[in-house]
């Protein structure tokens, strides 16, 4: 009886032995896939949020850009302050 109590003890003990040796290789492995996983999706991520993907994104959602707020913050030549009606100085003319 003490025999076979202590051939249960050992098999446990040699179970648990044998499980905690593998679960540093497990880690391992896992740690490695997940930098892999975290590589490609910053990858995707640089990819999808570039200028160019992002116009593209735009137009096949119908988005187009607004030209009359673009033009008037894109105005050729050099901005020329002017006083406006009423006496206020240093406005902007609009038109």
């Amino acid at each position: 009886m003490l025999v076979v109590l202590g051939m249960g003890v050992v098999m446990i003990v040699t179970t648990q032995v044998g499980t905690q040796s593998r679960d540093p290789v497990r880690a391992a492995e896992k740690r490695l896939r997940l930098s892999y996983e975290e590589a490609a999706l910053k990858t995707e991520l640089q990819r999808v949020s570039s200028s160019g993907s992002l116009a593209l994104r735009a137009a096949e959602l119908g988005m187009v850009p607004n030209l009359i707020q673009l033009s008037s913050i894109c105005r050729p030549g050099p901005s020329r302050r002017t006083a406006a009606r009423g006496g206020r100085r240093g406005a902007i003319p609009v038109g």
